[in-house]
């Protein structure tokens, strides 16, 4: 359809889809090389704020998120809520891809939501031990704040993730840290009656 119809590469869905985005999404590698070479825009957005490289995040489609990157596909292009691919590929527990935008995408380990949460801070809200402590490699804010006040180690705390709390402890996480209300981990342990959370082991 491409070299003899003359599609439009970049026709976009009602939502905002283009071709590129499906492809990311459903994994096929092929067509996603296929639609670059005929110069298809790869940081496109949905309406939502979706680039492809959102939909390959989502998905733990590493090698074509690979290859987004290659094209030039920007890391931290952020969805209308802020969320980078980082920020989705933590929320869906896809570690190595986490790893791979931090290394080959220079992801921003920072990079915040519109509501103050760091990557940090969504590992900890998902249970994400192991980007945690990716993420902590990479030189995350251990302490870093949302808009709330939260920081990570409440988050851990709050939900009972034991083993992040105790990775959050040993880099330097402030076991003592107030939220806007003054609440510590400990106050929101225990009223999620996880009291065992913020222990440092």
């Amino acid at each position: 359809m491409l070299e003899r119809g003359g599609a439009v590469v970049d026709a976009q869905t009602k939502l905002g889809a283009t071709a590129l985005h499906v492809a990311a999404e459903q994994g096929k590698l092929d067509v996603v090389a296929l639609l670059l070479s005929h110069r298809a825009v790869v940081d496109r957005k949905t309406d939502a704020g979706l680039t492809a490289l959102h939909f390959a995040a989502e998905h733990d489609r590493r090698e074509i998120s690979r290859h987004l990157l290659l094209a030039g596909a920007a890391a931290d292009a952020r969805t209308l809520t802020g969320h980078t691919a980082m920020h989705v590929a933590i929320t869906k527990g896809h570690t190595e891809l986490t790893q791979l935008l931090l290394t080959e995408g220079r992801a921003t380990v920072d990079a915040t939501t519109n509501l103050g949460h760091t990557g940090l801070h969504l590992a900890a809200l998902t249970g994400g031990a192991a980007a945690a402590a990716a993420l902590l490699a990479a030189g995350a804010a251990v302490d870093a704040r949302t808009l709330t006040g939260l920081t990570s180690l409440h988050i851990a705390a709050q939900k009972g993730e034991a083993a992040i709390a105790r990775l959050l402890l040993r880099g330097g996480g402030a076991v003592d840290a107030r939220t806007n209300m003054s609440h510590t981990p400990l106050h929101l342990a225990a009223e999620e009656a996880q009291l065992g959370a913020p222990e440092a082991a």
